[in-house]
Protein backbone atom coordinates (compact mmCIF):
# COMPACT_ATOMS: atom_id res chain seq x y z
CA UNK A 1 0.00 0.00 0.00
CA UNK A 2 0.97 3.45 -0.89
CA UNK A 3 0.73 6.21 2.28
CA UNK A 4 2.13 9.05 0.39
CA UNK A 5 4.36 9.97 3.28
CA UNK A 6 1.05 10.30 5.96
CA UNK A 7 0.94 9.95 9.02
CA UNK A 8 -1.34 9.94 12.54
CA UNK A 9 -4.89 10.68 11.96
CA UNK A 10 -4.62 11.20 8.42
CA UNK A 11 -2.69 7.56 7.89
CA UNK A 12 -5.32 6.08 10.27
CA UNK A 13 -8.11 7.37 8.41
CA UNK A 14 -7.01 5.54 5.13
CA UNK A 15 -6.23 2.32 6.80
CA UNK A 16 -9.42 1.69 7.98
CA UNK A 17 -11.45 3.02 4.53
CA UNK A 18 -9.11 0.21 2.86
CA UNK A 19 -9.89 -2.29 5.17
CA UNK A 20 -13.44 -1.46 4.95
CA UNK A 21 -13.42 -1.41 1.37
CA UNK A 22 -11.71 -4.83 1.53
CA UNK A 23 -14.53 -6.33 3.48
CA UNK A 24 -17.16 -4.76 1.23
CA UNK A 25 -15.56 -6.65 -2.00
CA UNK A 26 -15.05 -10.11 -0.11
CA UNK A 27 -18.92 -9.44 1.24
CA UNK A 28 -20.07 -9.35 -2.80
CA UNK A 29 -18.09 -11.90 -4.03
CA UNK A 30 -19.54 -14.33 -1.23
CA UNK A 31 -23.10 -13.02 -0.25
CA UNK A 32 -25.87 -12.35 -2.57
CA UNK A 33 -25.75 -8.30 -3.52
CA UNK A 34 -29.72 -8.13 -2.32
CA UNK A 35 -28.61 -9.33 1.22
CA UNK A 36 -25.67 -6.54 1.62
CA UNK A 37 -25.96 -2.83 2.64
CA UNK A 38 -23.23 -0.53 2.95
CA UNK A 39 -23.59 2.26 5.50
CA UNK A 40 -22.10 5.59 5.29
CA UNK A 41 -21.02 7.15 8.30
CA UNK A 42 -19.57 10.36 7.26
CA UNK A 43 -21.74 12.70 9.80
CA UNK A 44 -23.27 12.19 13.63
CA UNK A 45 -26.49 12.15 11.48
CA UNK A 46 -25.33 9.08 9.39
CA UNK A 47 -24.18 7.43 12.04
CA UNK A 48 -27.74 7.63 13.76
CA UNK A 49 -29.58 6.47 11.42
CA UNK A 50 -27.35 3.31 11.09
CA UNK A 51 -27.96 2.88 14.30
CA UNK A 52 -31.79 2.85 14.35
CA UNK A 53 -31.84 0.62 10.60
CA UNK A 54 -29.96 -1.44 12.50
CA UNK A 55 -32.17 -1.75 15.77
CA UNK A 56 -34.95 -2.20 13.13
CA UNK A 57 -33.42 -4.75 11.56
CA UNK A 58 -32.22 -6.47 14.75
CA UNK A 59 -35.78 -6.42 15.65
CA UNK A 60 -37.10 -8.13 12.62
CA UNK A 61 -35.06 -11.08 13.40
CA UNK A 62 -35.97 -11.59 17.18
CA UNK A 63 -38.25 -14.54 17.89
CA UNK A 64 -41.86 -13.06 18.18
CA UNK A 65 -43.28 -14.06 21.75
CA UNK A 66 -46.67 -15.98 21.84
Amino acid sequence: MFCRGYTGQKLQSNLECEIFQVLREEAEESYRNEIIMTMGSNTIEDMSNNVEVLKEWVASWKPHET
